[in-house]
This record gives C-alpha cells, structure tokens and sequence, in this order.
C-alpha cells in the first residue's frame, strides 16, 4: 500500500470521525427520546447516509488503490459490500465478518433514504442505527487500522 492510498483511507477516517461528533448532540437527543421532530429525524437520517457513504468511499478507495476491478451493475453497492469481508489475494480482507450485518443495516437504510421522502423516515426504526452506530463505528475504524497496519510492520 503506497502512503497516497493510506492518506486517502486516514481522511475519509477523519471525515467519518467529524461528521459523528458534529451530529453527537442529535443523536443523543434522538437516543434518548422516544419521538423526535422531524428536523431531528432528518438530521439523524442524513447522519447515516453519510456514515455508510464515507465506509462504502473508503471501500473504493481500496479497489481502486489496489486495481481491483470495480463491481458494475445494478447491485454494485452489495458487491462492493460483500468483497470487503472476503479475503482478497492483493490485500486479504478488510473487515472481520462479525461486523457485517450490522453495517449492512447502514446499506440498506442509505439506500431506503434514497428513495423515500423525509416526511415518511420513522423514528422508531430509526432507533436500532441510532443505537448501534457507536460500537459499528468503533468496529469499522479498529479494523480499518488493523488493515492499514499490515502494510506498515
């Protein structure tokens, strides 16, 4: 792994790190209230979009760092999703697979949230991401450096 391709994965890290602590005060509100309005509700949403959107650009970042081909088609979000809990002969595999259905929790909503209105978002069943965020994001991050670590010993 060449230091370009680090520095890329290190500030999407960054990213994924300010966009939680920049909405840590809505999600605790929404964490600790059975309804919320729906700017909180929108707000929470939007978090998870761009939580997931920063995993999935961290994902490209590493196939094309790699030169892997890129997954095409209609379901190119799913391959890419599942290639990162595979072992890969370049890389080996980037997340350990106890990780994967709660991430694919955060899939699956980025790709509801695309194709709903805002006014429609429920905040009960906003309540498991809500919930689970927290440790997913821990996961993700302590994997992430444990994969770009076995390019650096």
């Amino acid at each position: 792994m060449d230091k370009n391709l680090r520095r890329k994965i290190e500030i999407e890290i960054t990213n994924i790190e300010k966009l939680l602590e920049t909405a840590k005060d809505t999600l605790s509100y929404c964490r600790n209230n059975e309804l919320f309005d729906f700017e909180k509700t929108s707000a929470t949403a939007l978090t998870f979009h761009s939580f997931y959107n920063g995993v999935e650009n961290i994902l490209i970042i590493i196939t094309k760092g790699f030169n892997e081909s890129f997954p095409k088609g209609n379901d190119w979000h799913m391959e890419l999703f599942n290639r990162a809990f595979i072992v890969n002969e370049k890389y080996g595999k980037i997340f350990d697979e106890d990780i994967k259905p709660k991430l694919k929790e955060y899939l699956t909503f980025r790709h509801f949230l695309r194709h709903t209105y805002g006014f429609l978002l429920d905040p009960i069943k906003l309540k498991p991401l809500l919930m689970n965020i927290d440790n997913v994001w821990t996961a993700i991050k302590n994997n992430l450096i444990q994969f770009v670590g076995k390019f650096y010993q």
